[in-house]
C-alpha cells in the first residue's frame, strides 16, 4: 500500500520526493534510495480447488514480508521549517515566481535544509505541477551575476595578477574595451581590489579577466566545480553550464567576470562558495547521513568525508574571507550584518535570459545573496535566490535575498550554539530594503 501521508506534511518535501501508486519511489529521496526503502512482500504456496478452496501448502514456502530499511537524513527539521518560512515569505513579499533557499555545512557538504518555494504535498503529489515538483537547487541553471565575482576574484589572488591593496582605474563608470561599452551602477574611478568586491564593480571585474585570459580562468572554474555536477545523493543534478575554452572569445573575457555567459545551479553555487571560505577543501555535498536497518545497524555510514582535493590555496581563502567580511559590512551585504557574528557574503542581481530567443526578459531579475558564518572559522553557509520579484517593490539581492539570509543565519548559529566571533566594526548606515541600487 502506498504512503498516503508524510509524518511532518510538506516540509522537505523537494528532498523527501514521493512514491507512485504502486509504492514505487519517483523523485527524490524516495527515488535515490529506493532498493534501501522499498519493503519486500511475503509469500506462500497454496493450492486451491476450483472453488478456491485450500487443499494444500508447499512446504517450507512462506517467506515472511520484510520492511525496508531507514535512511537517516542530514536536514534538521528546525532549520528547514525556518529556511521554508523565509523563502515562501519571499515569494510573497516581493510577488516573486519562486525562490530557493539552501543551509549546508561548510565543513562536511551536510545539507541541513533545501527549500524550493512554492511547495508541494508529496502524499498528493500527482495534483501539483511537474515544475512546482522539480527541485530547482539541484535542476535549474541561472546566470549568476554579481554573486559569481569571488571566484573570479579568488583566482586573481591566486594567479597573483593583483593583490588586495592595488588600485585599479574603474573609468567613471564607462568602460570601452574593443567594441565593447561596459558600466557600472556608479561611476567610480580608482578603486582597490577589496574595494571593487565591496562596491561590486563591473569594470573592476572586467579588468581583471583581462589580466586573467581565457586560459587560467576557464582552468580556475572547472576546479571550483563549475559546469560539472557536484554529485550530491539526489536525482537530477544538472550541470550548469560552461562553455569549452574553445568557445571563449574577447566577450567571454568580461563577461564571465560579472557573472555572466555561463550559468551554474544553486547547489554548484553554495558548494563553491564552501570551498572558497573553508580553507580550500573541495567538498560534495548530501542529505543522507547513513541507512540503518530495521535492527538499528548501521548498513552505510556516510558521515566520513574523503579528501575530494583543493579548489584554491589556502592563504587565498583566508584572503578572500576577509574581503567578503567587509562586503557586509561595507558594502552591498549591508542587509545581512548580524551583532555577535561575523558574515561573510556576496549579492547578485543578474537579468533572466529569454527562453525562445537570444537577450533578456524585460524586467525580469533573479536576486541572490550567499553568506557564509563565522569568518574566524566558517561553519554555515546560506543561499537565497528569489526569481522574477516584482520590480516596483524591489529586485536586487540586497533587497530581496540577503534579509531572509539574516534571519535564518540569526536562529541558526544560537541553534547550533556556534560561537560568536570578533568581527571589524562596521562602517556606514544600514541599507534600506527598498532602495539599495547596487547588485
Amino acid at each position: 500500500e502506498p504512503v498516503r501521508s508524510y509524518p511532518m506534511g510538506k516540509l522537505a518535501a523537494h528532498v523527501i520526493g514521493f512514491v507512485g501508486a504502486d509504492a514505487h519511489g519517483l523523485e527524490g529521496v524516495e527515488l535515490a534510495y529506493e532498493k534501501y526503502l522499498k519493503a519486500t512482500p511475503g509469500k506462500r504456496v497454496v493450492y486451491r480447488d476450483v472453488q478456491r478452496r485450500a487443499i494444500f501448502q508447499e512446504p517450507d514456502s512462506y517467506v515472511a514480508p520484510r520492511d525496508g530499511m531507514n535512511v537517516v537524513l542530514t536536514l534538521d527539521a528546525n532549520i528547514q521549517e525556518v529556511l521554508e518560512k523565509e523563502v515562501g515569505g519571499a515569494v510573497e513579499r516581493f510577488q516573486a515566481e519562486c525562490a530557493v533557499g539552501l543551509v549546508m555545512s561548510v565543513k562536511t557538504g551536510e545539507v541541513l535544509a533545501m527549500a524550493c518555494a512554492p511547495t508541494y504535498d508529496p502524499a498528493e503529489a500527482n495534483k501539483y505541477k511537474p515544475e512546482r515538483r522539480r527541485n530547482r537547487i539541484l535542476t535549474d541553471p541561472m546566470e549568476p551575476g554579481s554573486a559569481f565575482k569571488q571566484f573570479v576574484m579568488a583566482t586573481a589572488l591566486a594567479e597573483g595578477v593583483t593583490k588586495p591593496t592595488e588600485s585599479i582605474f574603474c573609468h567613471n563608470g564607462l568602460y570601452v574595451t574593443g567594441a565593447r561599452r561596459l558600466s557600472d551602477h556608479e561611476p567610480y574611478g580608482s578603486l582597490t581590489v577589496e574595494q571593487i568586491m565591496i562596491h561590486s564593480s563591473n569594470i573592476g571585474m572586467a579588468i581583471l579577466g583581462q589580466r586573467l585570459g581565457n586560459m587560467r580562468m576557464h582552468r580556475a572554474l572547472k576546479q571550483f566545480g563549475f559546469g560539472s555536477q557536484t554529485g550530491i545523493d539526489l536525482p537530477g543534478e544538472g550541470e550548469g553550464i560552461l562553455m569549452p575554452l574553445k568557445s571563449w572569445n574577447s566577450f567571454t573575457t568580461t563577461s564571465v567576470p560579472m557573472g555572466q555567459e555561463l550559468a551554474v545551479t544553486p547547489i554548484q553555487l553554495a558548494t563553491a562558495f564552501c570551498g572558497l571560505i573553508n580553507g580550500g577543501q573541495k567538498i560534495r555535498p548530501r542529505v543522507v547521513a547513513a541507512v540503518v536497518d530495521r535492527n538499528g545497524e548501521v548498513i552505510e555510514d556516510h558521515t566520513r568525508v574523503g579528501d575530494l582535493g583543493t579548489v584554491v590555496r589556502a592563504d587565498v581563502a583566508a584572503t578572500m574571507r576577509g574581503i567578503l567580511a567587509k562586503v557586509v559590512n561595507e558594502g552591498t551585504g549591508r542587509n545581512c550584518r548580524l551583532d555577535q557574528w561575523q558574515v561573510m557574503g556576496k549579492t547578485g542581481t543578474a537579468q533572466v535570459p529569454r527562453t525562445d530567443r537570444r537577450g533578456y526578459e524585460p524586467d525580469a531579475y533573479l536576486g541572490t545573496f550567499i553568506a557564509g558564518v563565522p569568518a574566524d572559522d566558517p561553519e554555515i553557509v546560506c543561499l537565497v535566490q528569489v526569481r522574477k520579484p516584482n520590480r516596483r517593490i524591489a529586485y536586487y539581492g540586497s533587497a530581496v535575498a540577503a534579509p531572509s539570509v539574516r534571519t535564518v543565519l540569526a536562529y541558526v548559529l544560537p541553534y547550533l550554539d556556534i560561537p560568536p566571533d570578533e568581527k571589524p566594526a562596521a562602517t556606514g548606515k544600514p541599507a534600506s530594503l527598498a532602495l539599495d541600487r547596487r547588485p
